[in-house]
């Protein structure tokens, strides 16, 4: 079996994901990607520089025509779209046709707000052979929508290959060996709400630091500085590209995970994976594929989305708390095994 994976990005979860599914055996591995990876020794191509986040008609247009002459190139017999959200804006527009030929498969991590979302959704799954989400919530949402060629594979925790101890993790980003962390995680954009979590801990009243670590992204250092200006001390701040080693020491570092995610935000999340694998208390957004999560698998504590003082009044209750995991929630991590998210990606592509 021939399988072609293509991808918008190559840093962070993109990279691990695509690792796992490029670890697969029993078929040949075709990478379409925006740059070139030297430590995967599968036949790639380079695709022409585009900005997927503020893509215009033309543009992607351009793009797509370009992917669909290197699938014909090749002749997979599947084609895996890993970022399928790509999608959305123009509503799957030039995926016509695919199917017939190839098994198309378009994972979507995220579910759009609203009718135009759901609707732009439809199109691209009916213009797959098979759809892959990441969460119940979503799952459950979509298939209410009508849309029944659709699979649900757990997002894994990937095991970056490292063993390192707290204190150890703890003494690489300059963290007291007895404090209590808050750990935000990953790359500092918008929709994942760093600055609602700084404006909360600006009146919370007990003893905390906060780790922040990961690209800069849309919040930048000049704001999440004036936002921790009144406990600028317990803040230790790192925006740089981590390795997986520094992301292995980032996760180990902390107690707590918290994910003040925006209500634009509706989709699996890396961090909470990783969280859970290490078995961490997570605080997260009561909305949507977050809260349903942490809820249903108790895994910690939810707070109402963008809600300020409620995040507030949630870290006020949890600081010092020793969590510990409850057999729901042993459940759960045992279910984000990286060998049953290959197993399920097999199923899909009819190994």
């Amino acid at each position: 079996m021939k399988v072609i994976y293509v991808d918008i990005e190559t840093d962070g979860h993109h990279l691990t994901y695509l690792r796992a599914l490029t670890n697969i055996n029993n078929k040949e591995n075709i990478l379409v990607l925006p740059q070139k990876l030297p430590d995967f020794d599968n036949k790639q191509y380079v695709f022409s520089k585009m900005d997927f986040y503020n893509k215009k008609l033309g543009a992607y247009l351009r793009w797509i025509k370009e992917i669909k002459k290197i699938i014909k190139k090749e002749q997979p017999d599947v084609v895996h779209f890993l970022y399928g959200d790509v999608f959305y804006k123009y509503f799957g527009l030039g995926l016509e046709g695919l199917k017939r030929k190839y098994k198309v498969i378009n994972t979507v991590h995220a579910l759009k707000k609203g009718k135009i979302g759901m609707l732009s959704l439809k199109r691209i799954f009916r213009l797959s052979s098979m759809g892959v989400v990441h969460t119940d919530a979503i799952y459950n949402a979509i298939t209410k929508g009508g849309i029944t060629n659709i699979s649900h594979v757990e997002y894994p925790q990937f095991s970056f290959g490292y063993y390192i101890d707290v204190e150890t993790a703890r003494k690489y980003y300059s963290i007291a060996k007895e404090s209590f962390v808050l750990g935000c995680i990953g790359g500092t954009r918008y929709d994942k709400g760093l600055d609602i979590l700084l404006r909360a801990l600006q009146s919370v009243e007990g003893n905390f630091e906060l780790l922040v670590a990961g690209k800069e992204c849309e919040i930048k250092k000049d704001e999440i500085q004036r936002l921790s200006a009144s406990y600028k001390e317990r803040v230790h701040l790192y925006l740089n590209y981590l390795s997986d080693e520094e992301l292995e020491m980032a996760f180990q570092a902390v107690d707590v995970i918290v994910l003040p995610y925006r209500k634009t935000f509706n989709g699996a999340s890396g961090p909470l994976g990783e969280g859970v694998g290490k078995e961490k208390m997570i605080i997260g957004t009561n909305y949507g594929s977050i809260g349903d999560i942490i809820s249903k698998n108790h895994l910690g504590y939810t707070f109402e989305a963008e809600n300020v003082e409620n995040l507030k009044q949630v870290i006020n209750r949890v600081l010092g708390f020793q969590f510990n995991y409850d057999l729901k929630a042993m459940t759960y991590k045992k279910s984000l095994s990286v060998e049953y998210f290959k197993d399920k990606y097999k199923k899909v592509y009819g190994m």
